[in-house]
């Protein structure tokens, strides 16, 4: 009788850690997975459309409470871009009842006009932007040291997925391939993959910055700039279970915040959003083929002026409080409007529409002394990753500015912001920055069509920004005043003052001072009247004339 003998295989320590690693590795994946579906369902019953998570799991939607005691409830999600996203943001208030929150609401009441001459009263929510921050992705990191050697390792998030693909691979085709010390060092990069959401302090710091701006500015009196509402820093422990225990080398400051919150103004209309609806960077050849979805209702030059006038406005604060913008485009203006029933509004009058210059993020003083050749090359590559290229001025790219020993060498912010003033204004003619446009080649035939000004988009190089400003065919070599703006075409002497705003001689180009002194006789000429900036009129000398009538909008 044979005597049966039980065999047991031994499991080596390098194959637990790569069934361990790549265990969690799927595990990790389906999370991703599970969040990107889950996204799809989190729409706020707001929005009277999709399915709301917490309706199945009874969850209850997220009320923050802000540095300065202003509670609010997270709507839906309404825009998006690199690592923060906007929320709508609804208002609470203690029930006095039952002490709980309840949403508050703005009642307006209107006189009707019918016979009856009955009054109707219509409830409008008030709704706040609410911009969320990720302070955990943008440099995020783990370190780990290699088993034979002492050299340190930092790997971002993009890398450290990469990592995982490359284990996961080398795990199922390739065995031999992986050493003892190589396993071990990759398994301690899979494990250590929730690390990487650790607070990221540039970012945080970068929140502070910004908020601080904002709250150095006048922004709650002056109509150009936007107010900051609330900020909140916070840790969404959704991100990580384990966030709050790293930190380690990274220092102890920030460690429990991984979520900045900044509250704003709801305003629902933004520049670039009128010059799309406008169609005023229409295609040349859908034009003129006639297969153009609608109209293209270019400014009139009065608009022109006036929208340009309350940006100036902003600007003018900012460099006022020693403070440079360093960001001004197209993107970055908002056109309020109680008009079009925007809560919040602190200054529109009915009809009409006043920009409101927005992103704080690149903000800095207004002049800065360099000490160095090698700090000339920081702030060139600063500049590449703050500022947008077809704004930015020539001393901004590489070999734009000079250092010389023995001598006071400052770099002025604040022309830097006029020269972004001055492709604004082009950006309101004819659709975007001078310096990614070319005129249509057809444009004797457009003209014939009452159409002016056509351009299409090129690629904006370093070298067209060291060109001139282009002009359009009725503007070259004349001095042709004609022009109302409505089908595209302007005075010539609206191109000059753009042409004194972009000088490439930074020390020849003026200041806001002087840039406002030269626009008030600009608007004096084709408007007829004088321009009143907010503080003369705020003084008691006029009205302000920042906001233009959108009536034919």
């Amino acid at each position: 009788m044979h005597r049966t003998t039980k065999r047991y295989t031994k499991v080596s320590p390098s194959a637990l850690l790569i069934m361990t690693s790549l265990l969690y590795t799927i595990l990790h994946y389906i999370r991703l997975v599970w969040t990107y579906i889950s996204s799809f369902f989190n729409n706020n019953d707001r929005s009277g459309g999709g399915i709301s998570l917490s309706s199945f799991f009874g969850h209850k939607q997220k009320i923050l409470t802000f540095d300065n005691g202003l509670q609010v409830q997270i709507g839906k999600q309404i825009a998006e871009g690199g690592f923060s996203y906007v929320f709508e943001a609804f208002p609470i208030i203690p029930d006095n009842k039952s002490g709980t929150p309840s949403k508050q609401s703005r009642i307006l009441s209107s006189q009707s006009s019918s016979l009856t001459s009955s009054s109707s009263t219509t409830i409008i929510e008030q709704k706040y932007a609410l911009k969320r921050i990720n302070c955990a992705g943008k440099s995020a990191f783990v370190l780990f040291y290699h088993m034979n050697s002492n050299v340190q390792y930092e790997f971002s998030v993009i890398w450290l997925l990469h990592l995982n693909l490359v284990f996961l691979y080398l795990t199922a085709f390739k065995p031999r391939v992986l050493t003892e010390a190589t396993i071990v060092s990759l398994s301690f990069i899979v494990i250590n993959y929730d690390n990487a959401h650790l607070p990221d302090h540039e970012i945080i710091q970068s929140c502070r910055h910004e908020a601080g701006i904002h709250r150095s500015l006048p922004a709650t009196a002056h109509p150009n700039l936007l107010e900051l509402l609330g900020l909140k820093f916070d840790m969404d422990t959704s991100m990580n279970s384990s966030s709050s225990s790293g930190g380690g080398r990274r220092g102890e400051e920030h460690k429990e915040y991984n979520v900045c919150y900044m509250l704003f103004p709801y305003i629902s209309h933004s520049l670039r959003g009128e010059i799309t609806k406008r169609n005023i960077l229409y295609d040349p050849s859908d034009y003129s083929s006639g297969s153009g979805s609608s109209r293209r209702t270019p400014f009139t030059t009065k608009e022109v002026l006036q929208l340009f006038g309350g940006i100036l406005d902003g600007v003018k604060a900012m460099h006022d409080a020693n403070i440079s913008h360093r960001d001004i485009k197209l993107e970055n203006v908002l056109l309020e409007s109680s008009a079009y029933g925007d809560s919040n509004s602190r200054r529109s009058s009915s009809g009409r529409l006043t920009p409101v210059l927005m992103d704080f993020g690149s903000t800095g003083p207004l002049t800065r002394e360099i000490q160095s050749k090698q700090e000339i090359y920081g702030i060139v590559e600063e500049s590449a990753s703050h500022t947008t290229m077809p704004y930015r001025p020539p001393e901004l790219f590489d070999g734009g500015l000079r250092y010389t020993n023995g001598s006071v060498n400052v770099l002025d912010y604040g022309k830097v912001d006029v020269w972004s003033l001055g492709c604004l204004l082009f950006g309101l003619l004819h659709g975007t920055s001078p310096f990614e446009i070319e005129y249509s080649r057809n444009n004797s035939q457009n003209e014939q069509q009452n159409q002016y000004g056509l351009v299409r988009i090129v690629e904006c190089t370093h070298l067209k920004i060291l060109g001139e400003v282009p002009l359009p065919p009725w503007a070259r070599g004349g001095n042709d005043e004609s022009g109302g703006g409505s089908n595209g075409k302007y005075p010539i002497s609206m191109y000059k003052f753009i042409q004194y705003l972009v000088q490439h001689d930074r020390q020849v180009r003026p200041n806001i001072h002087e840039v406002a002194t030269k626009f008030d006789d600009l608007f004096i000429k084709l408007v007829g009247e004088r321009w009143v900036s907010y503080e003369e009129g705020n003084a008691g000398y006029g009205g302000n004339n920042s906001a233009f009538d959108s009536s034919i909008v």
